[in-house]
């Protein structure tokens, strides 16, 4: 796909080349964005009628949108100008390929040292609509980072005051694991917590048993009941049961 060329070897082909070039330019000064007066539009169809004998009349117009004065391609440059202020809204109907494309060109024109003023009068693209489409080929050309397969949620420590279980922000309940591990990258997903944990009490024998059957490690249950070893965990545990075997009792 051929955006422009740059160097305009096309225009030794051109009509324009063997005509007055006084033909196709206007005297005195005037607005391009303002509509022109009668005789300027006169002068300017004569040199239309050139224009659309000319060979290279496709080049022409796809490489001079930014020449401000003067015809070039068929086109005014009352016509440019309009064309050059709608190009920001027909940009976003291009396919990606090719705003790609013409962001991967601007960008290898800064970095040749180019200036927007020069690269408007070789494109027609302006610094605003040049800037973005330059972001959106950096962009594509950026490698994108893999996301980890495994989330973990870690829970806060118990409070030594309250002696009762935060709610852990991973799953919104009280009590759960330290670490909750999830195969997807769900964040509000709910996990179900280990059983006989409450929020007012530290958990026993029973919570221990059902601890590790849910396959919690000695340290996540040494978090949860705020103790440092596993020694101190059985402790805690026999303490647990020795409660548990008196209120069996009748």
């Amino acid at each position: 796909m051929t955006l422009y060329d740059p160097e305009r070897r096309w225009i030794v082909r051109a009509s324009c080349r063997t005509v007055d070039p006084e033909r196709f330019f206007t005297t005195g000064p005037m607005a391009v964005s303002k509509p022109p007066t009668f005789a300027t539009q006169q002068a300017w169809n004569e040199a239309k009628k050139i224009c659309s004998f000319c060979p290279v009349l496709a080049e022409c117009r796809r490489d001079t949108l930014g020449e401000e004065y003067g015809v070039w391609g068929g086109r005014d440059e009352h016509q440019r100008s309009l064309i050059r202020n709608r190009l920001s809204r027909t940009a976003r109907k291009w396919p990606e390929e090719r705003r790609l494309a013409w962001g991967k060109a601007l960008h290898a024109l800064q970095q040749q040292g180019v200036n927007w003023t020069r690269i408007r009068a070789m494109t027609g693209f302006g610094s605003v609509l040049g800037t973005k489409l330059i972001h959106e080929h950096l962009k594509a050309g950026r490698p994108q980072a893999r996301p980890s397969a495994v989330r973990s949620w870690t829970c806060r420590s118990p409070s030594r005051r309250s002696r009762t279980f935060p709610v852990c922000r991973a799953t919104g309940t009280r009590g759960c694991a330290t670490t909750i591990s999830s195969p997807t990258l769900t964040t509000g997903a709910r996990r179900p917590t280990a059983a006989g944990f409450t929020s007012r009490s530290r958990p026993g024998a029973a919570s221990h048993r059902s601890a590790r059957a849910a396959g919690l490690t000695q340290a996540d249950i040494a978090h949860m009941i705020g103790v440092k070893s596993s020694s101190a965990i059985a402790v805690k545990a026999a303490k647990g049961a020795k409660i548990l075997e008196g209120r069996k009792k009748p």
